[in-house]
C-alpha cells in the first residue's frame, strides 16, 4: 500500500478559517465511538457538538432587518433567544414538560416557517424545569406566549394560576434579540452548553433542528488564492493565526472573503441548505 499523502484544506467557522490536513485516501483504522447516554448534564462531547451547532447556525443566519409590528417600525435582526417556564407550583416530571410543552410548541414554530433552531433545558432553583430555545427566524412575542399559554392550559399547568388571577395568561415567557452581542458564537455556545448546577434533568439536555442535526462546517481544498490572501492578512496584522499541534486557526470576521470565488458560491449555497 502507497504512503498517505496528507492534503491541505480549510474548514470555514463563524469568525475564522480552520487550516488542517486529510489524508488522499481512506484510513484502514477508524476510531469506534461510544454510544450516547442521557446523563441529564453536558458532557465534553456534547459541549463540543453543541459549539459547532451554534457556530453552524450562526452562519445560516445573517443579519436582516425586520419589520416589527408590535413597534411599527424596522428593527436589527438575527437571532431570537426566547425562554420558556412552566407557571404550575407543582414541578412538572420532565417527560411530561417535555411532552405536552416543549415538543408541541416545536410543532408549532415548524409550522410557522421556524426552520433552524436549538433548544436547551435547563432547572429553576426550586427545581421546575423550563427551556430556553433559539431561532433565525422573527415571531411576535405576544404569539409566542398565547401559544406556550394555550399548551400550559392544556396540559393543567395553569390551573393554580387561574384560580389565584382569574385569567389565562400569565407572563410566562421571555422574549430578546441578541443582534447587539459582538462574538454571538461565544456567548450563545457558553450558554447553551454551561450544565446545571440545580440537579439532573431526567431526558434530553438540548436538541436542534433536523437542518443543524449532524451538520458539518463547510469545508473546501485550500488554493493558492486563500494562502495568499491569509499571508497577507497575517503580515499586515488583520488577521490573527494561532497554530496548534494538528491545524492552524486564522481569526477573520469575514472568513468567507479568502475563498475563490467558485468556492464562495459553494459556501453561499452551503448556508442556503
Amino acid at each position: 500500500m502507497r504512503e498517505i499523502v496528507w492534503l491541505p484544506a480549510v474548514q470555514i467557522r463563524c469568525h475564522s478559517l480552520l487550516l488542517y490536513y486529510y489524508p488522499d485516501q481512506p484510513l484502514t483504522h477508524k476510531r469506534t465511538l461510544p454510544t450516547e447516554t442521557y446523563t441529564g448534564k453536558v458532557s465534553a462531547s456534547t459541549s463540543k457538538r453543541i459549539r459547532r451547532t451554534v457556530d453552524i447556525l450562526l452562519q445560516k443566519s445573517p443579519k436582516q432587518t425586520v419589520w416589527n409590528p408590535i413597534t411599527n417600525r424596522p428593527n436589527d435582526f438575527r437571532l431570537t433567544f426566547l425562554t420558556l417556564t412552566i407557571s404550575s407550583k407543582k414541578i412538572i416530571e420532565h417527560r411530561l414538560a417535555y411532552k405536552n410543552g416543549l415538543s408541541p410548541f416545536l410543532d408549532w414554530l415548524r409550522r410557522r416557517g421556524v426552520k433552524s433552531y436549538i433548544w436547551k433545558a435547563e432547572l429553576q432553583e426550586r427545581g421546575q424545569i423550563h427551556y430556553h430555545i433559539t431561532t433565525n427566524k422573527f415571531i411576535r412575542y405576544d404569539n409566542i406566549r398565547d401559544e406556550w399559554n394555550r399548551l400550559q392550559k392544556k396540559a393543567g399547568w395553569l390551573n393554580e394560576y387561574f384560580e389565584e388571577k382569574g385569567h389565562w395568561n400569565p407572563n410566562s415567557t421571555d422574549i430578546h434579540a441578541v443582534h447587539r452581542v459582538k462574538r454571538l458564537d461565544l456567548y450563545l455556545a457558553k450558554y447553551i452548553a454551561k450544565n446545571e448546577t440545580a440537579g439532573k434533568i431526567k431526558g434530553k439536555v438540548w436538541g436542534c433542528s433536523k437542518d443543524l442535526q449532524g451538520a458539518r462546517y463547510f469545508s473546501v481544498d485550500l488554493t493558492k488564492h486563500t494562502e495568499d490572501l491569509l499571508e497577507i492578512g497575517v503580515s499586515s496584522g488583520r488577521v490573527k493565526m494561532v497554530r496548534m499541534e494538528r491545524c492552524a486557526i486564522f481569526d477573520t470576521d469575514c472568513p468567507e472573503t479568502y475563498l475563490p470565488d467558485y468556492q464562495n458560491i459553494n459556501y453561499r449555497k452551503w448556508r442556503e441548505e
